[in-house]
């Protein structure tokens, strides 16, 4: 673990002038892709006019999604894949400008989640457009939460701004992970005419030893760094599907050469819970601990949640021994 800590990244243009690219870029990508052999069963049978959204999304998802939803389905289609490009793209990019992030930019386009989503029309390429914009973004950021919820660790700002919008969601929607959860964890698994989806990945369906994996990993990782948070948190979720790790592919614009060569590669793993099913479910989570292992290597060891947990963990004991136990009164000699 590099005790010396990481280089500072270059200076960036604005987050807000950043999301206005990316709009105009998707528009413009939209154009080119209107008319490509693209399938777009998930965009057409879920979002289209928000037919299903409500069922597999979180509430707000379908109030976000209507500019696109009610658009002719091939144009809303094209749309979101053009925006997912773009922002896939900007953020790659602003992880570390330069040259290689160009390249950067260009493997990503080429792998194995980006593909999926292009071709079946899904939505979580739209949560990088959310990222640019934390806080402000957080809702459109929160529209995939599998892993972005651990992403919001890593920035006081965005921590204090999640728990403000998940308590308005509640008092306005109720408790509406219960639904996500039979949703996307339990039915998943027990529907009675298609059963679990064989690529669908998570420790519900491969075992609690990959949530103990997660708990380890965890320990070591970055709580400043919301890649590192979300290569780790993807092991301690009971759901995951490969075109989740969208979120983590721009990671790639950080490193160089052969680093960069083996976090590509590594994501072309994810095509195998889709080839072979469900028995190789378990290698997809190669290239979310490869991202882990390639951060862990930049982190400082005061910077690791295991350190957070030795320095303040006898204070907060001691906090709640002093408010939660009674003490013992004083026998009198």
């Amino acid at each position: 673990m590099n005790k010396m800590g990481t280089q500072e990244k270059p200076q960036r243009f604005p987050a807000w002038a950043a999301a206005g690219l990316v709009v105009l870029g998707g528009v413009f990508l939209a154009l080119i892709l209107e008319k490509k052999p693209l399938l777009g069963w998930d965009w057409y049978w879920v979002f289209w006019k928000n037919r299903d959204t409500l069922s597999w999304y979180p509430p707000w998802t379908a109030l976000l999604l209507s500019p696109i939803a009610f658009l002719p389905w091939r144009w809303g289609f094209s749309l979101v894949n053009g925006l997912t490009l773009a922002a896939l793209g900007m953020v790659t990019y602003r992880e570390r400008p330069g040259r290689w992030a160009f390249l950067a930019v260009a493997m990503v386009t080429l792998s194995v989640p980006v593909v999926v989503l292009l071709w079946d029309g899904q939505i979580d390429g739209l949560a990088l457009l959310g990222y640019l914009l934390l806080p402000w973004g957080l809702p459109l950021f929160l529209i995939k939460p599998t892993l972005g919820l651990w992403a919001l660790l890593a920035r006081k700002d965005w921590m204090i701004a999640g728990i403000i919008f998940a308590a308005l969601s509640f008092l306005f929607w109720g408790w509406w992970p219960d639904q996500a959860f039979r949703i996307h964890v339990i039915s998943d698994y027990t529907h009675p005419l298609f059963g679990p989806h064989p690529a669908s990945m998570g420790w519900f369906k491969l075992g609690w030893p990959i949530a103990l994996a997660g708990i380890g990993l965890m320990l070591f990782t970055n709580r400043k760094d919301p890649f590192h948070l979300m290569a780790a948190g993807s092991f301690l979720m009971p759901y995951v599907f490969p075109y989740h790790f969208i979120l983590l592919l721009p990671v790639l614009g950080r490193f160089r050469h052969v680093k960069q060569l083996t976090l590509w590669l590594s994501s072309w793993i994810l095509i195998l819970p889709f080839a072979l099913g469900s028995k190789a479910a378990w290698l997809g989570y190669a290239f979310p601990l490869m991202v882990w292992y390639f951060l862990w290597r930049e982190t400082r060891i005061e910077d690791t949640w295991l350190t957070f947990l030795r320095r303040f963990g006898p204070r907060i004991q001691t906090w709640l021994k002093e408010r939660f136990v009674p003490s013992q009164p004083k026998v009198q000699e």
